[in-house]
Parts: C-alpha cells; structure tokens; sequence
C-alpha cells in the first residue's frame, strides 16, 4: 500500500554475504578472488600482460588507417568521396570509430542502511579509501544522501595504493590497444581519454530547459528562455576547442518525453498550464484555417467564438480525428524546433569558431542567432 511514513527497517542478518572484495559469499564460480595475494598476483599479471600493447603498424597515432588518406585539418571531421560519408581523423586517415561507453572507474553503490550485508566497510576516517567517500550526483534522496562504497576502486587500491588511479589508466589504455578500441565512449573518463591520448566522444551536460515543462521533460520551446539556456550549453564546447582527440559530442540522451508514442502538442493541453508555445499554437492553428472559426469548429467538433478560447482549454480525449492530426502536425514543429535551437546556437559563427578552433562553415557575420520562423 501506499504510505508517507517511511518503512521500519528489516532486522540485522546474521552473518554477511558480501565479502571485503565486494563478491557474494554464499556461491564460489571461476575467478572469485579468495583473498588479497590472489587479488594482488592477478592484476599485475593482467598489468604485465598488456604493458607492451600496441595498434597495428597500419593504424595512426588516433587509431586511423594509414592506407587511405584524406586531407589532414588536425581535427577530426566528415567528408564524402563521391561514394560514401568517411571519418577522417586529424592526420587524414580513414578513421572506423570502435568505441566503448563508460570506460571509467566505478561506480559506486549505495550502503546506508543496509551495512549488516558487508564483511568490511571503510571507516569515516579511513584515508586510503577517501577516493571513495565522494558525494555521487543522483544518489541524493529526499531522506538525505546515501553513504557509497566502491568496491572496484577498494581492490584497486589494495593493490596499487596511493598509484592507483595512474596504473588504472596504464591497464586500461594497454587493454584499449589490446582489443583494438580507438574510440572512448560516451559516459566515460574523459580525463583518463586527454591523458592517454586516446579519440573520444563528449556527452553534453545540461541541455536545455525551461522553467515550466509541457510534458514530461519537454521545455517550452518557443520561450525566449529555451534560446537563452541554448547559447550557454552550447558555450561548454569552448573547452575542448584545441583538442584533436575529440571526435564529437552528443547533445541529448534518452529524453523522458520521447519515451512511447505520444502527440506533444495535445499532451501540452492536458493542463490550463500557459506557455509560448502554447500561445504559438493559436497563431499557427489560426492561420492553419485562415481565421475562420467555423471552418475549425467544424473540423474539431467545438463551437469556439475564437481561436483565443482554445488557449485555455484542456483535453481528455482527441475532439475529433482532425484535431488529432493537427495536434501531430504542430508536434512536429515542436520537436524540430527543439533540436534546432540548440543546434543552432552551437553553430552559431562565434561560438562555433570557439568552441571548435575552426572558422565556420559560412561566411556571413552573424552577430545574432537568427529567429526561427514556421
């Protein structure tokens, strides 16, 4: 049932099951680790064995292929040779993106509450384990912010002490090599891919929002605001200007609104909430039946003195298959303008040249991003 008192907690167990290592005592496999020498032994085999690693002599510095080359720019970039799109790294060879998300160290997991489950934890003021005593983002709870504990990075450090971050790049750039990757992920250590020298994609943070949502995550795109909050997420791209390991960078993932089929523009008015786009969509549903109320009456099964009446109005259920369709049709021009505006401020010719340490692709002097009209 649902309550707003929060659960007593279950009883202590009686005996652990996760030892000091972070694995589950109560079942043995192929390659638990028994105890710190094992742990210890293992991983400087593992060290030892991709130390040398190397790409094949037919791969670049980036991991490029050095027998077909293109005009080197020293940045990565497109380019189609009248038969196909090519990745061309920044010395002008061909360039095949095998890459792996989150190449990182961690993560972390929650264990307030719930330390009778553990053999060993670290104490408060235990400083060989502070690396792990870091606040992680979205382990904050209205209750307070969970205590975390990072088994990974625990074993690392028995075996690596204080060094443990530095031999953990060294493994991890050996076994990139190793398996041929040349490419580092999304949601991954990018400080581990700038001191290796390793190519990289960059997540974008903070795309942007609005203050009042349409649905779900979905800002208010035609707010002046939504322009605003675009210049500056496109502004954290002056960063990485000058480094020729980027490959790319990702400017949303997995938005909450586009998660099932849904008609933006009608959930829109599900609530009385106003907004710029919804007074945007007057303007473009009037003009869409050239100010004639009837004509839309008609079409929506309403009897409306105005199209300004709509603004107001919430929906439950589709008044018509018209207004369905109409609905979409706006949702479009939503979503696009969605995308646009970010996209948009990223290419704007200041920030462009910027953010990337190239001139941009056009010559005309933009000293404002021009407004988008539908």
């Amino acid at each position: 049932f649902i309550s707003n008192e929060k659960p007593k907690p279950y009883p202590p167990i009686a005996v652990p099951v996760i030892d000091k290592f972070g694995q589950w005592k109560l079942k043995d496999w192929k390659g638990k680790i028994h105890s710190k020498d094992e742990l210890i032994s293992r991983e400087l085999k593992l060290k030892k064995s991709v130390e040398s690693e190397k790409y094949p002599d037919n791969w670049d510095k980036y991991g490029g292929w050095k027998e077909k080359k293109f005009e080197s720019t020293g940045f990565f970039r497109t380019q189609n040779n009248g038969k196909r799109w090519w990745l061309v790294d920044p010395d002008g060879c061909a360039f095949l993106s095998i890459g792996v998300d989150c190449i990182r160290k961690g993560p972390p997991g929650p264990v307030n509450g719930i330390e009778d489950l553990f053999d060993w934890l670290p104490g408060k003021n235990d400083s060989n384990y502070s690396a792990m005593n870091q606040v992680q983002s979205g382990m904050i709870r209205n209750q307070g912010v969970y205590k975390n504990m990072d088994f990974y990075i625990a074993n690392l450090i028995r075996v690596f002490g204080k060094d443990w971050e530095s031999e953990w790049n060294k493994i991890t750039a050996g076994l990139i090599k190793k398996f041929r990757i040349n490419t580092v992920g999304n949601w991954s250590d990018i400080d581990f891919a700038k001191e290796e020298k390793t190519p990289y994609v960059l997540p974008m943070q903070n795309f942007p929002a609005t203050k009042i949502f349409l649905f779900r995550d979905f800002p208010d795109v035609f707010a002046k605001e939504y322009r605003v909050n675009s210049k500056r997420f496109a502004s954290q791209l002056a960063e990485y200007k000058d480094d020729p390991y980027m490959i790319g960078y990702f400017l949303r993932n997995e938005p909450q609104w586009a998660f099932g089929y849904h008609n933006l523009a009608y959930e829109m008015f599900g609530t009385s909430q106003q907004s710029a786009t919804k007074d945007k969509f007057v303007n473009w549903i009037s003009t869409k039946y050239g100010g004639e109320i009837q004509s839309f009456n008609k079409s929506w099964n309403l009897d409306l003195k105005n199209f300004q009446d709509i603004e107001s109005m919430t929906f439950k259920n589709f008044p018509s298959e018209k207004a369905d369709s109409d609905y979409y049709e706006f949702s479009k021009i939503m979503v696009k303008r969605y995308a646009d505006i970010p996209c948009d401020a990223i290419t704007d010719k200041r920030i462009y040249e910027v953010a990337t340490g190239q001139k941009a692709p056009y010559k005309k002097e933009v000293t404002e991003i021009p407004p988008i009209h539908y």
